[in-house]
């Protein structure tokens, strides 16, 4: 089975005030496993394990990727 990582509640700066939800981000994946250390990384593992695996971090309680950071994530499979 693969599982996803879906970023949700996102926001272009960490001290923006959101009306509403903020948007929803990118579905990242498939990978075999994703492992979550002290709330400080989260590691995605894709499934081919070409290129190593998908690292992305906090900052404060707000997850970092690509410039964007999200008060959400969640860990889903699609089959």
């Amino acid at each position: 089975m693969s599982v996803y990582l879906h970023l949700l509640h996102g926001r272009p700066d960490p001290d923006a005030e959101l009306s509403g939800q903020g948007f929803n981000g990118p579905v990242l994946g498939p990978f075999v496993a994703v492992h979550v250390t002290y709330l400080t990384h989260v590691f995605c593992y894709p499934e081919n394990q070409v290129g190593g695996r998908l690292e992305l971090a906090f900052s404060g309680d707000l997850l970092v990727w690509e410039g964007a950071y999200y008060g959400d994530f969640e860990i889903t499979s699609i089959d």
